[in-house]
């Protein structure tokens, strides 16, 4: 089992969903669409996916606004004053994931433009990866069981 936390990495995506993974896509930059049409440039059509349940994509930049308006302390919260937390953002992702095994970040420094510190991102990815470990991996140590972080730049 390889779980993953992608940043902006299409292979990632497109090797998962050939092999009929479920998939998880916060989308923060680029919308459905873009996504949709990129696919079928490379041969996936994400609609179908998507109806299919294996594709959940999350318009993160628009849930970002709507959960700017309730802060609150965590390690997640921004340092910056009156700039929201993460938590909301977290527990939407963590309540979407379902079953999928790969979740796509796109573009998290959206996340900085938005008024969050870079140590508010930091712990976001940080608090992600050990849910993904806690929920799929029994063994924290098994070679079957790795997770990563794939940038691209």
């Amino acid at each position: 089992m390889l779980l993953s936390i992608c940043c902006s990495t299409f292979s990632c995506f497109t090797r998962a969903l050939k092999k009929g993974e479920r998939v998880y896509l916060l989308g923060l930059e680029q919308s459905f669409g873009h996504y949709h049409s990129v696919g079928l440039k490379l041969g996936l059509n994400l609609l179908k996916a998507r109806e299919q349940g294996t594709l959940v994509f999350y318009e993160g930049l628009k849930k970002m606004l709507e959960l700017s308006a309730i802060p609150s302390p965590s390690p997640l919260s921004s340092a910056s004053p009156g700039v929201s937390s993460l938590q909301g953002l977290y527990r939407e992702v963590l309540a979407g994931l379902g079953e999928s095994r790969l979740l796509l970040l796109d573009n998290l420094s959206l996340l900085s433009c938005l008024g969050h510190s870079v140590q508010a991102v930091a712990a976001f990815i940080h608090h992600l990866r050990l849910a993904l470990r806690a929920r799929y991996c029994s063994n924290w140590h098994s070679a079957q069981c790795t997770l990563h972080t794939a940038a691209t730049g």
